[in-house]
């Protein structure tokens, strides 16, 4: 199961990969608005709350930036199961269009997607995202 942390190289302390992490909680609502005035509102679903996770690699190599982009992108489609710092064990997608690549010198790139919670389904056994670089 890969976990997203801070992957620096304990080897050289001030280079290596940044994590830049931020979760956020999306509920469904219904609303339903009565010619009285009333308004009654309630969560949709069985699994009204979703986790939304917006991640940014700063400071990876070319070849490990390219590695992330491909293993994000199959995840696009493929359900994969993460930990992303200290958050419980979820199923996600890397939502689409949210994939972004930069140069931020010529030895570090950044990378950046979006993780959003799926329910009802499942990954296959040995799906990894950033394997490369050891998350």
């Amino acid at each position: 199961m890969p976990t997203f942390t801070n992957p620096r190289d304990p080897r050289a302390p001030d280079q290596g990969p940044d994590l830049s992490a931020r979760k956020t909680i999306k509920s469904r609502v219904l609303t339903a608005q009565f010619g009285d005035g009333y308004t009654q509102t309630t969560t949709a679903g069985i699994n009204p709350h979703r986790v939304v996770w917006d991640l940014e690699f700063g400071g990876l190599t070319q070849e490990a930036a390219a590695l992330l982009l491909a293993e994000a992108t199959a995840a696009q489609t493929l359900p994969v199961t993460y930990k992303v710092l200290n958050d419980a064990q979820r199923v996600y997608l890397v939502t689409v269009g949210s994939l972004r690549f930069s140069n931020l010198s010529p030895e570090a790139c950044l990378v950046a997607f979006q993780l959003q919670e799926v329910f009802g389904r499942q990954p296959d056994v040995g799906q990894t995202l950033a394997g490369a670089l050891g998350l």
